[in-house]
C-alpha cells in the first residue's frame, strides 16, 4: 500500500478512529504499522520514554476528517476556527477587567470622597457627567480634606462619563432630584429610600387649618395656567407625566386626609379646559370620606377640602413639567419671596437656604446671617434641615420651606438638622429679620471687599454707595473683591446692572434663548466703571443672577474669578402675580454667557480654582478669600515695579 494514500471512508479497508474534535477518521494499514513502530521505538529498555527527535519515522501518515482534501487544508481550517474564537475570549477578559475596575472605583470613591468637594472644573464645564457614586449605592459620605479632595476630584474626572442611570441620560451632580426622578430611575430611587415619596406631607397644614390656599383653584384658573405653560414654558411638555403627577398629588392629599383606597388615575382624560371638571367628578365620592386631623385648629368644610384638592391638581400640573424652578405659590409664599427681593422686615430665623443636589436634593443651609437667631443657635453652612416643626423637607418646594420657617417675632420653630453623621434638634426663637442685600468693608492692605447676599431691587444703589465709601482717597485702595459665594440670585436686571459696573458700555453681558430658539443679546448699561484690579469670588451656591455676573466678568476679562464652579442655574423665570391671589413662577428662557457658554447645568468655571467647603466662607481659614487677596497684592506689586 502506498504510504501517501488518503484516509478512506467508513466501510473500506482501515480501522475507524477519532480526532480531538470528535471527527470520525480512519488510518491506513501502513500508517497504523508506522504508529506502532514509532511507539515501540520511543520506549527504552528499562520501560522509559526517550526524547522525541522531532521527526516522524518513515511510513507515518497523519489523519484528518474526510471533509478535507488534504492535511494542510485541515490545519488551515483549525487556525481559522481559533481566530474566530479570539474576539470572544478578548471580550470576556475585557469584561472581567472592567468589572474589577468598577468595583475598585466604587470602593475608592466612597472611602475617599469628601462631603463638600465641588464639581470638577477640568472639563471646562461642558461635559455631561456621571452622578455621585455614593448616591448610586446609598453609602454615607466621608469628609476628607486637602489631598483627599484632589484625589477624589481626579478620580471622578476619570470616570465621570462612565456611569449613567437606567433612564439612559447622564445625571449631573447639580441636577435637582425630585420624587419623579426617583420613580424614573429605579437604581437611584432604591439608593435614596423607597419610602422617600410616600412619606412627604404637603397638605397637612391646609387640612389642619394652620394655613390656607388663599385663592379659589377653579377649573377656569387651571385652564389659564395650562395655557400659560403651553405658550411660554421653555422645556419639553409631557402630558402623560403631568397627568401622572396630578394623580400622585391627589393620592397624597387623600392619604393625608385619612382616606384609604384612592386609586384613580386620569390617563384617559384629555389635558384641556375640561380636565379639572372631570377630575373633580371622579374625586367627589372620596371627599365625603375625609377625616378631620386630630390636631386641626379649626374645622375644614367640604368646599375647602375640594379647593385644597384642586390646588393639589395645580401643584401636580407644575410638578409635571420636570422643572424645579417652575411652581405655583400661595399668597403667603409669594409674600415671602417678595420680602426677600424687596428688602423688607419679617419674622424669621435669618438663614439662606438652597436645595443641594450633592445632598440628594435636601434643604441645605447656604449661610446663616450673622447676628440672627440662626447664627446664634449655631447653624452652619452645609447643615441639612430634615424637618421644620415636624414637616419633612425632602421634596418640598423651597418657598414652602421658607414659609414654614417664618412666623411672628418671639414664636418658636423646631428644626431637625443633620450635620455630617449627626442628627439633632434645634429650637430657635424667631426675631425680626431685616433683609440686606450686601455689606462692605476695607481689608488690611487697602483692599475693598463687598459681600453680595442676593440681587434685590435696591442692590445696585447699595453697591454704588459701597464702592463710593470704599474708594475714598484715604483708604488707598489697591483692588476690589466682590463676593457672591452662597448667593442664589434674584432679579435678572440687578445682575445686568451690576455687570455694567465692570463691562465696557455696549458690550454683551448675557444672551437669552427663548422656547423657539430665538437669541436676544443684553448689553452693558452706561455706568461708572470699576477701575482697580478686581476679583470675583464664586462657589457651588452661586446661582442664577450671580452666574450672569460671573459669566460677563469672565468673558470680558474685567475681573478674575476665584473659587469653585458655580451652581448651573441658567434659566430665566417669569413671576406672574394672579388676581385671584398668589402667583406662578415659570421658566421661559435659558441664558448664555457673552461667549455662548451654556450656563444651565454647567455653571461658570473660575479662572483660579480653590476647592473649599461652603462652611468656611468668611471664617479664618477662608482659603478662597486669601487667594483673592494674594492675587490683588501680586498685581499691585507688579504695577508698582513697572
Amino acid at each position: 500500500m502506498d504510504n501517501n494514500e488518503n484516509v478512506k471512508p467508513s466501510g473500506e479497508e482501515g480501522t475507524p478512529s477519532s480526532n480531538e474534535f470528535g471527527d470520525s477518521v480512519e488510518m491506513t494499514e501502513g500508517a497504523r504499522e508506522a504508529a506502532e513502530s514509532e511507539s515501540g521505538d520511543d520506549e527504552g529498555e528499562d520501560g522509559e520514554y526517550e526524547e522525541d527527535e522531532g521527526e516522524y519515522e518513515e511510513g507515518y501518515q497523519p489523519s484528518w476528517p474526510q471533509s478535507f482534501t488534504s492535511y494542510e487544508d485541515y490545519l488551515k481550517s483549525q487556525r481559522e476556527e481559533r481566530k474566530k474564537r479570539l474576539p470572544i475570549v478578548y471580550a470576556v477578559v475585557a469584561a472581567a477587567f472592567i468589572a474589577v475596575f468598577v468595583l475598585l472605583m466604587l470602593l475608592v470613591f466612597n472611602l475617599n470622597k469628601p462631603k463638600d468637594v465641588p464639581p470638577s472644573d477640568s472639563d471646562g464645564g461642558k461635559a455631561k457627567t456621571g452622578m455621585s457614586l455614593s448616591r448610586l449605592i446609598g453609602l454615607e459620605e466621608v469628609e476628607k480634606v486637602d489631598d483627599k479632595e484632589r484625589m477624589y476630584t481626579s478620580l471622578r474626572d476619570t470616570s465621570r462619563k462612565m456611569f449613567f442611570l437606567p433612564s439612559g441620560r447622564f445625571v449631573q451632580p447639580w441636577d435637582p432630584i425630585d420624587w419623579y426622578d426617583l420613580k424614573k430611575n429605579p437604581l437611584l430611587y432604591k439608593s435614596l429610600g423607597e419610602k422617600a415619596f410616600d412619606e412627604l406631607n404637603l397638605y397637612s397644614s391646609f387640612l389642619t387649618g394652620k394655613d390656607s390656599v388663599g385663592f379659589v383653584a377653579s377649573p377656569y384658573y387651571f385652564d389659564v395656567n395650562l395655557k400659560l405653560i403651553r405658550k411660554g414654558f421653555i422645556g419639553k411638555i409631557s402630558e402623560d407625566r403631568i397627568k401622572t403627577c396630578i394623580a400622585s398629588e391627589a393620592r397624597r392629599f387623600f392619604r393625608e386626609a385619612g382616606v384609604k383606597g384612592f386609586s384613580e388615575n386620569f390617563d384617559d382624560l384629555k389635558l384641556d379646559s375640561g380636565f379639572l371638571v372631570e377630575f373633580q367628578r371622579r374625586c367627589a365620592p372620596y371627599i365625603d370620606k375625609c377625616v378631620p386631623p386630630k390636631d386641626a385648629e379649626k374645622p375644614v368644610n367640604k368646599d375647602e377640602l375640594a379647593n385644597i384638592l384642586n390646588y393639589a391638581a395645580l401643584f401636580g400640573l407644575y410638578r409635571g413639567l420636570d422643572d424645579p424652578y417652575s411652581t405655583i405659590m400661595t399668597p403667603s409664599e409669594y409674600k415671602d419671596m417678595m420680602e426677600d427681593l424687596n428688602e423688607g422686615t419679617f419674622g424669621g430665623i435669618g438663614v439662606i437656604i438652597e436645595k443641594s443636589v450633592e445632598n440628594g436634593g435636601a434643604l441645605t443651609v447656604s449661610e446663616p446671617l450673622e447676628g440672627t437667631p440662626a447664627f446664634r443657635a449655631g447653624l452652619l453652612s452645609g447643615d441639612v434641615i430634615l424637618e421644620i416643626d415636624g414637616f419633612k423637607t425632602k421634596g418640598l418646594d423651597i418657598m414652602m420651606c421658607v414659609s414654614k420657617m417664618r412666623g411672628p417675632k418671639g414664636s418658636n420653630v423646631k428644626l431637625k438638622v443633620k450635620r455630617d453623621f449627626k442628627v439633632f434638634d434645634v429650637d430657635i426663637i424667631r426675631d425680626d429679620i431685616k433683609t440686606v442685600s450686601l455689606t462692605h468693608k476695607v481689608l488690611p492692605g487697602g483692599i475693598g471687599y463687598i459681600k453680595l447676599r442676593n440681587f434685590a431691587s435696591d442692590t445696585i444703589d447699595e453697591f454704588d454707595l459701597a464702592v463710593a465709601d470704599i474708594m475714598k482717597p484715604s483708604n488707598k485702595i489697591k483692588g476690589l473683591i466682590v463676593d457672591i459665594r452662597n448667593n442664589g440670585g434674584g432679579y435678572l436686571v440687578a445682575g445686568v446692572a451690576l455687570a455694567s459696573r465692570f463691562v465696557p458700555d455696549g458690550k454683551v453681558v448675557h444672551k437669552q434663548v427663548d422656547r423657539k430658539g430665538r437669541i436676544t443679546s443684553c448689553n452693558a448699561l452706561s455706568a461708572p466703571k470699576i477701575s482697580v484690579p478686581s476679583v470675583l469670588l464664586v462657589n457651588r451656591f452661586s446661582a442664577s443672577s450671580s452666574e450672569i455676573l460671573a459669566g460677563a466678568l469672565k468673558d470680558s476679562k474685567t475681573a478674575t474669578l476665584v473659587g469653585e464652579r458655580t451652581f448651573g442655574k441658567g434659566s430665566v423665570q417669569e413671576v406672574i402675580a394672579k388676581e385671584v391671589g398668589g402667583a406662578v413662577k415659570l421658566s421661559i428662557a435659558y441664558f448664555l454667557s457673552p461667549n455662548d457658554h451654556v450656563i444651565n447645568k454647567n455653571g461658570i468655571r473660575p479662572d483660579v480654582s480653590v476647592p473649599m467647603s461652603p462652611r468656611k466662607v468668611g471664617k479664618k481659614d477662608d482659603a478662597q478669600l486669601k487667594k483673592a487677596v494674594a492675587i490683588i497684592e501680586s498685581r499691585s506689586s507688579g504695577a508698582a515695579s513697572k
